[in-house]
């Protein structure tokens, strides 16, 4: 974004990089002082990148290492995730591959008789045969397979370099890496995107990479910019993603061959087929919840009830539920609240802050706001019109409000979820009833929006953490007898949470507004929206591909005629399969979720094309080559088109990848999705004729 304002001075642009890299401590510096300056021309940095390149082009045997460091930068959040990979394959079909990181640690090993798939969060490894074809699909359930694949991939993702041709590359400062111990002395070449090149591809920014003196690359840093108009956090995000090399050894090595053996954790189990733990969290969540209604029942109840003598409880854990109970019977309320929310696990680093307004009134008024930097997400009634605006879209939605109150928006689910937690705050508050235990820490007092207040300091354990790794502290104003402040720990560092990643977190919402009760401090017109000039009244919200994967706004419509061009330079269009169904593919090397959906679309081509189904993938790789050698390692049956400047695509709805398009015999498009989904697809065939019918029954296997 701040490289698209400097215009086509390619040296200007050079200038304002060189400035950024001294300056913003964001971006990666040097470990020892770097060299006199950069030397070369930016001809002989093009010659070095394509030079590394074919190194790593139809590399059959390597030993990499890499670790790799995201941090994301958005207006009112900051997030890091850390991942470690290994790629290794030595002659003989012995390889590993294994990526440990923020969802868990994935391993692929072979010794060339036996293959071991491993699942960290499930705790289960299979073993069996090592696969004659070698390690192409191995039978894991996403998201393990998509993260193996990723790692795969590897070797073809550093043969990229040689793509620069057209982007302006420029010599660094030389500079010496340390990596496991040594120094390695290096030359940086920066790459940037084509000047004006607002579609540049990803929103890829700049590129930096490290270059050895025996050509291949060792440290890689990019940065993109990106802009979200929904989703949990719109507006601006500066994306930096760090990769650093400390092995890389390739062609054959002398890797010992314990690389190439699997010793399972003394918790692991050996299972034939994995089982899918997103299931088994979802099932853990529903034993949990029943043992948190256990606790809640066996915990001491609030002081209103009349069998339970007040003695018997803390006092303490008295004021707490007494105070809790002014929240369980608010009918009207004014709260204003500030979240700050910190994670830190071995892996990941997260922080967000948020503000939310949550003020309900006599007569179905009400007023929801969340806040980041700036508004986000609004929902408003004055007792007789409803209001949903999503400012980031400039749309607003505008209805009769509903008899029963405040409730769910016809928002995408991310916003919506975060409207639903203004709307809860005051139950949130409640749910402090549900404390089994609570002692008073010292009295403090904190100052809030310049204001002070005296409190009553309470902590006590969350009825629902059966874990028992959560304390929750509360601050009580001691005057207005309404929470001030809430500050929940969190502390997972050990293992055996299952899907839960291992970390600690903190979680403190401070009250500066709390009104129980009809409130005269918010005027009227807090209850009425007044649309500004530039938003549009809507039926429903632009979804901006958070609506789902089934995008059904181009079914039974007339599928464009599109120009497709062969390797071979060969032109045809859409037309020339008319009179037989056809599924796209839209599709990237670069895309592991498109990669991974490869084995299905296979497994429907040879089901189906018996029958008249023909299949034809389009690539939206920077360079054609790049899905021509993929397909010809993996000998793909059907045939592969480049979209050369997205002019394919753009014919379609601006959508995510891998992103299907089924078209039957009349040129009419039967189906479409984001991702690839076997039951859905086969579905849709079986809606095409009889000869396909089998195809919804296969899907219910």
């Amino acid at each position: 974004m701040l490289l698209g304002k400097l215009g086509n001075s390619e040296s200007l642009r050079a200038l304002f990089v060189a400035l950024l890299l001294i300056c913003a401590p964001a971006i990666p510096q040097a470990q020892t002082e770097p060299s006199a300056g950069a030397t070369g021309s930016d001809l002989d940095a093009l010659s070095l990148l394509k030079e590394t390149s074919s190194r790593y082009s139809h590399l059959r045997y390597y030993h990499i290492e890499m670790v790799q460091e995201t941090q994301m930068a958005r207006a009112s959040s900051r997030d890091l995730y850390r991942q470690n990979s290994i790629a290794a394959i030595e002659p003989g079909n012995r390889y590993r591959f294994e990526l440990a990181g923020s969802m868990g640690s994935y391993s692929q090993v072979s010794n060339g008789q036996s293959e071991w798939l491993y699942v960290s969060n499930s705790g289960e490894y299979v073993e069996h045969p090592t696969p004659a074809s070698g390690y192409e699909n191995p039978a894991m359930e996403k998201p393990g397979l998509m993260q193996i694949q990723e790692v795969q991939g590897m070797v073809r993702e550093l043969s990229r370099i040689q793509n620069h041709n057209d982007e302006p590359v420029h010599f660094l400062a030389n500079d010496t890496l340390k990596l496991n111990g040594k120094e390695v002395a290096c030359r940086t070449v920066l790459v940037l995107p084509k000047p004006n090149d607002k579609e540049r591809a990803h929103n890829l920014a700049m590129t930096i990479y490290w270059i050895d003196d025996t050509h291949v690359i060792r440290k890689l840093w990019q940065r993109y910019e990106s802009y979200e108009n929904g989703g949990f956090t719109p507006g601006e995000t500066v994306t930096d993603v760090t990769q650093v090399y400390p092995v890389m050894e390739l062609g054959e090595s002398s890797t010992a061959d314990s690389l190439f053996s699997f010793t399972p954790p003394p918790t692991a189990n050996r299972v034939t087929k994995f089982t899918d733990y997103l299931e088994q969290f979802k099932e853990n969540e529903k034993k949990d919840g029943k043992r948190e209604d256990n606790a809640k029942s066996s915990s001491a109840p609030p002081a209103t009830n009349p069998k339970q003598p007040a003695e018997s409880r803390s006092p303490a854990l008295e004021l707490l539920q007494q105070t809790a109970q002014r929240y369980e019977t608010a009918t009207y309320y004014h709260i204003e609240a500030e979240r700050a929310r910190e994670t830190d696990g071995e892996f990941s680093r997260n922080s967000s802050r948020e503000r939310t307004v949550a003020t309900v009134e006599p007569g179905n008024r009400y007023r929801f706001e969340v806040f980041g930097a700036v508004q986000l997400y609004l929902q408003v009634s004055d007792g007789k019109n409803e209001w949903i605006f999503q400012p980031f879209l400039g749309q607003y939605t505008q209805q009769p409000v509903p008899a029963s109150g405040p409730g769910a928006t016809k928002l995408p689910m991310a916003p919506e979820m975060k409207l639903q937690a203004a709307r809860e705050a005051v139950a949130g508050l409640a749910r402090a009833k549900g404390i089994r235990s609570a002692a008073f820490l010292p009295d403090e007092i904190i100052e809030l929006d310049g204001r002070k207040y005296s409190c009553q300091v309470v902590a006590g354990s969350p009825a629902g953490d059966v874990s028992g790794t959560s304390v929750s502290v509360y601050w009580i104003d001691k005057e207005a007898h309404v929470i001030r402040k809430v500050a929940v720990h969190t502390d997972r560092s050990e293992s055996g949470h299952g899907f839960l990643q291992t970390g600690v977190s903190d979680d403190t919402t401070s009250y500066p507004v709390v009104e129980l009760g009809p409130s005269s401090s918010v005027s009227d017109s807090e209850f009425v929206f007044t649309p500004p000039p530039t938003a549009s009244r809507v039926a429903e919200f632009d979804q901006g591909g958070l609506q789902g994967m089934h995008t059904a706004e181009i079914e039974n419509k007339p599928a464009p005629d599109i120009t497709l061009t062969g390797a071979d330079g060969q032109v045809t269009s859409l037309k020339a399969w008319k009179g037989k169904p056809l599924l796209l593919d839209f599709w990237a090397t670069w895309c592991g979720a498109c990669i991974a959906s490869l084995p299905g679309v296979e497994k429907i081509y040879h089901e189906f094309e018996a029958k008249g189904l023909a299949v034809i993938s389009i690539d939206e790789d920077d360079a054609a080559k790049d899905a021509m050698d993929f397909l010809e390692d993996h000998k793909r049956p059907w045939p592969n088109f480049h979209d050369e400047g997205g002019k394919i695509r753009a014919a379609f709805p601006k959508k995510g990848i891998p992103y299907f398009v089924l078209i039957d015999g009349h040129g009419q498009i039967a189906y479409a999705s984001i991702g690839f989904f076997d039951p859905e697809m086969r579905a849709a065939l079986a809606k095409l004729g009889p000869e396909f019918a089998s195809s919804s029954a296969s899907s219910k296997e």
